[in-house]
């Protein structure tokens, strides 16, 4: 059976007029920009900084293991 992770996406003028706060380890990704930012539980979206870039898979493996 294979895995799917989906992350919350959307363009980066829709985060950043949400501003939502992200939770502890919630990715999001910026459709138009292949940007990322994962929540830390208590800033909002436009102070977090961003992460990887989609398709970064080094970033990845090591956020995750």
């Amino acid at each position: 059976m294979a895995i799917l992770i989906k992350f919350r996406r959307d363009t980066s003028s829709n985060w950043f007029s949400a501003n939502p706060v992200l939770k502890v380890g919630e990715i999001v990704l910026e459709t138009d920009t292949n940007q990322v930012k994962i929540g830390d539980g208590t800033s909002s979206y436009n102070s977090l900084p961003y992460g990887f870039t989609q398709g970064d898979v080094t970033n990845i493996f090591v956020a995750f293991f």
